[in-house]
């Protein structure tokens, strides 16, 4: 199979959707080819335990993440929320599914619980793309320049 991390992005969580539907702790697996069925798990718990405490081994062409959350509406003036996105009265429940390849390319997959509605994200900030791209990086194999 052709290498194309956004069409293994969105099988990933589509077999997470599956596999735990709206719960279960965050997950890492270790992708050794470019079908979801070539997964090996890394990881599983405190989000960001398992990405901060994992080592990757050789021969992984991406590491996926998926981990389950909430999102709300930030203030449109854009001044700090005033309550975790959970205890927010617009919350969503939603789940992430992020792939991480070749240089620290990130692709995330968010589905949204409340319509199903599915959104592709390129790249990422914060501490978990942070900490996955790192985490990337200290792969025994990755290529030295």
């Amino acid at each position: 199979m052709a290498p194309d991390p956004l069409t293994l992005a969105h099988a990933f969580e589509t077999w997470a959707f599956i596999a735990f539907g709206d719960h279960g702790p965050a997950r890492l697996y270790g992708f050794t080819g470019w079908d979801v069925e070539q997964r090996r798990p890394l990881g599983l718990g405190d989000p960001h335990k398992i990405v901060s405490r994992a080592v990757p081994p050789a021969g992984l062409v991406a590491l996926g993440y998926t981990v389950m959350g909430w999102c709300a509406p930030l203030p449109a003036d854009g001044s700090a929320p005033a309550c975790r996105p959970s205890l927010h009265p617009a919350r969503r429940r939603m789940r992430t599914a992020v792939l991480v390849t070749g240089e620290g390319d990130l692709t995330s997959v968010v589905r949204y619980f409340d319509n199903g509605e599915i959104a592709v994200l390129r790249g990422g900030v914060g501490a978990l793309p942070e900490l996955l791209g790192a985490l990337w990086a200290r792969r025994p194999d990755r290529m030295r320049c």
